[in-house]
């Protein structure tokens, strides 16, 4: 095993960072065009048992409800203001990154 194998412990869904004390999760990147499947499947990646991601994953919630009432489809284009504010999301994700 690696050095970093050893440090990092998996736990109800969550890294354990041992070196540091810290709580990491891990989602999949979404690299194509933004649409109501990508961003319901990559909220959907975050297997947040204690809650504490609660407030980033609310807001990708409520995006995808908006999504569900403005009746986007699922391979569709995200209107532009649902687009900003999912990516507003993820640059505030990335600032919380050590």
């Amino acid at each position: 095993m690696t050095e970093d194998l050893l440090l990092e412990e998996r736990v109800l869904g969550v890294y354990w960072d041992i070196e540091f004390d810290f709580l990491r999760y891990k989602s999949m990147v979404l690299t194509q065009r933004l649409t109501k499947q990508g961003i319901l499947s990559r909220q959907s990646s975050v297997y947040d048992t204690l809650g504490v991601a609660s407030p980033f994953i609310l807001r990708a919630r409520w995006i995808v409800q908006e999504l569900f009432r403005r009746k986007v489809g699922w391979d569709e284009s995200v209107p532009e203001d649902l687009a900003q504010r999912w990516l507003s999301g993820r640059q505030t994700l990335f600032k919380c990154r050590r």
